[in-house]
């Protein structure tokens, strides 16, 4: 769906400042945000969603498929232990 595509630009765009307040950021970039970076609290390649826009796609994903969602599916498609 589009809003997941959207969601996932604007995670994608924003992980480099994940946790960071807004006096943080203005500290860090005085002139503002001009370019896509590496790093962030997960060390993520400039632009690569995180794991909530993972989290986000499957969920819709499994929604389109079957017109619900499961949370046991939706676990074993992370890949993390029950």
């Amino acid at each position: 769906p589009k809003a997941t595509s959207l969601a996932a630009i604007g995670d994608a765009l924003g992980n480099l400042f994940e946790f960071q307040s807004s006096e943080e950021i203005r500290r860090n970039y005085p002139d503002g945000v001009r370019n896509l970076a590496d790093g962030g609290t997960w060390n993520i390649i400039a632009g690569q969603p995180t794991h909530d826009s993972e989290m986000a796609l499957l969920i819709s994903r499994m929604r389109a498929e079957r017109g619900t969602y499961d949370s046991e599916d939706t676990l074993r498609g992370t890949g993390l232990p029950p």
